[in-house]
């Protein structure tokens, strides 16, 4: 083949797999980040992929978090699906065989500030090959990176690294929303300038996202980048959001990480009712399933190709309300014609 008719192949070839990732024609994914405690334990990924199947999830991000207050807490079971692997391990067996991709957190894979390792011994480079091309849907860049210190050089080195692995890979990224109460959003200038981060670091990322947890509003203290610095509600909060990123940060794909969980989910029992008086836990709760849908369907009407809900994992067992509301929004989402 003639070096120059092979770099228009591969600009074409590359082309059309961005268009297919940032074009909004295709069906929206569906995703979740773990599953509850008792699922996670059991590591029985062919009956957890079974169950998210057949509710039309296909799209797995492997968290096991299960507290966040007074200390983040996890069962460690990431490690399934992390370098280094073996194509024969089960967890990745069982993602082959139920047809669930896996979305990658790129975190755990590039510590921040420590370098990029050799490309030959790249771990990503591991999964891929474990997993297989097509069950890994994607990349997820540092968390929330503006909010959380990531730089510039973290955010365009991750993507730049992922791209020299595998052009066709999509690297996503998720923000953390405007927040109320936090000293550093305090104001509309603030908030302003916030977003113009935002902007800044989506240029390296192909899908780009918001987590949005707004229920209830009172308790989230949620803002959002047409609020003017009020309390949004939950169907406020994702039209905002989806709006934004539409207009702000064009020629992208789209995604929502949406509320699977209430905030006291979030806490030890005994320590949560130490710091939050009781009119204040009389209201904390997890979005009812009208919320969920509602959340889901404004979010796909909005352009997202991807949902994902967060917080699964803090759910005890598959017996928990807004665990059963969550599948029974994705099921109907994926039988809609």
């Amino acid at each position: 083949m003639l070096p120059e008719f092979g770099r228009l192949v591969g600009w074409l070839t590359a082309w059309w797999l961005a268009f297919a990732v940032i074009g909004g024609a295709q069906a929206t994914d569906l995703g979740v980040a773990g599953v509850p405690m008792a699922l996670g334990k059991s590591r029985n990924y062919d009956g957890i992929f079974a169950t998210l199947r057949d509710a039309g999830v296909t799209v797995y991000f492997p968290t096991s978090q299960y507290l966040e207050q007074p200390a983040p807490m996890s069962l460690g079971t990431e490690s399934d699906f992390l370098a280094p692997c073996s194509p024969n391990a089960p967890a990745f067996e069982a993602l082959r065989r139920n047809g669930m991709r896996l979305l990658i957190a790129g975190e755990l894979l590039y510590a921040r500030g420590s370098g990029l390792p050799a490309l030959d011994n790249d771990p990503l480079k591991q999964i891929i090959a474990c997993a297989g091309r097509a069950n890994v849907y994607g990349i997820l860049s540092y968390d929330e990176p503006v909010s959380t210190g990531a730089t510039l050089d973290d955010v365009s080195g991750l993507f730049n690294r992922v791209k020299e692995i595998d052009p066709t890979l999509p690297v996503l990224m998720v923000h953390a929303p405007i927040i109320l109460d936090l000293p550093q959003l305090a104001t509309l200038d603030d908030q302003k300038a916030y977003l113009k981060q935002v902007k800044s670091y989506s240029r390296f990322a192909d899908v780009v996202g918001f987590d949005v947890y707004p229920v209830v509003k009172e308790v989230t203290k949620t803002g959002t980048p047409s609020s003017q610095g009020a309390l949004a509600d939950h169907a406020t909060a994702i039209k905002d959001y989806m709006r934004w990123l539409r207009s702000s940060v064009p020629n992208r794909g789209y995604m929502m990480v949406l509320q699977g969980f209430s905030y006291a989910d979030q806490f030890e029992p005994n320590f949560l009712r130490s710091i939050a008086p009781e009119e204040i836990l009389a209201t904390v709760r997890a979005p009812s399933l009208e919320e969920t849908k509602e959340m889901a369907q404004l979010s796909i009407d909005g352009g997202a190709e991807l949902l994902v809900w967060w917080g699964v994992s803090f759910q005890k067992d598959d017996t928990s309300q807004i665990w059963r509301d969550i599948l029974k929004t994705t099921r109907a989402i994926s039988d809609a014609p």
